[in-house]
């Protein structure tokens, strides 16, 4: 690609002369700065940084023909080769013979856990993916039923009904399809009911709850510790992950204040998923 250093005030009148010769392929990469959250990482734009214009070199292959149409010099155009490769999905291992898998599926046994990645979430590439499926298939006896606060691909779900739970799974996006499809491969779509609702402002179906599982985030996490509380919903035990490292102390002390006591604690590099169990259970 075709790659030119574009200062913010000179964005608007170079896009204007490359849509004037009818050139459409490109884009804008816009000058960011990664910032900490409670929840991990997040950015914001960056309006005094300059932004980099990338130009397609096939459908454009003379920077001269492109320098003449932006008006500037031909020395003030790159080349870059961008990185355009997809993570390659692996088989990987989980714990106790426990493995994901994904397509083609070819060596699959009775303690598969098979994806088909469809999105960006829940793909399994994430360690506190795989960190929440070990706490999930160590656990004996299993859980009989579980509720999944931001089931995403439903992966959780999965891996919670193939050790024979009943599953409510909640996410306030549309992902019924995909999780009953990622059932279907698994054979447990008997086992899971998908709602498309808010968790924070729907009651869950039951009032009591084996486990809850949950991957999002520490405000998600902790609000929702507040909501369980406030409407009765009683459970037994909470696996909690997506907690990145400086919120790990502030999540530990909403668990205590609702009651729980820490038996597992893992940690893949700055993120963080824990075991948490009722007191007196």
């Amino acid at each position: 690609m075709w790659k030119i250093t574009v200062p913010p005030e000179k964005e608007e009148d170079l896009v204007y002369r490359l849509n004037e010769a009818e050139m459409y392929s490109f884009f804008i990469q816009e000058a960011i700065q990664i910032t900490k959250n409670f929840d991990g990482y997040s950015y914001i734009k960056d309006s005094n940084g300059s932004q980099m214009l990338f130009i397609d070199d096939q459908m454009y292959p003379e920077a001269s023909v492109i320098a003449d149409v932006l008006g500037i010099p031909k020395e003030k155009i790159d080349w870059e080769k961008l990185d355009d490769s997809v993570e390659e999905y692996k088989d990987r291992p989980i714990v106790n013979g426990w493995e994901l898998q994904y397509p083609p599926f070819e060596h699959r046994h009775d303690k598969s856990i098979c994806l088909d990645p469809q999105g960006a979430f829940g793909t399994g590439l994430h360690g506190t993916t795989i960190d929440m499926l070990s706490i999930i298939a160590e656990e004996e006896p299993a859980p009989s039923n579980v509720l999944d606060a931001g089931t995403g691909s439903g992966i959780l779900a999965v891996g919670a009904a193939l050790k024979g739970a009943q599953v409510d799974a909640f996410d306030i996006q549309p992902v019924t399809r995909e999780v009953m499809a990622q059932a279907s491969l698994n054979h447990v779509e008997q086992q899971i009911t998908v709602y498309e609702k808010d968790l924070l402002a729907e009651v869950p179906p039951r009032r009591s709850y084996d486990w809850i599982v949950v991957n999002i985030g520490a405000s998600f996490s902790i609000e929702m510790l507040v909501y369980l509380k406030k409407h009765n919903v009683h459970f037994n035990k909470l696996a909690i992950s997506g907690i990145i490292e400086w919120s790990t102390e502030a999540v530990e002390q909403a668990c205590v204040l609702a009651g729980l006591e820490k038996e597992k604690h893992k940690v893949s590099g700055e993120w963080h998923t824990m075991l948490w169990t009722k007191k007196g259970v």
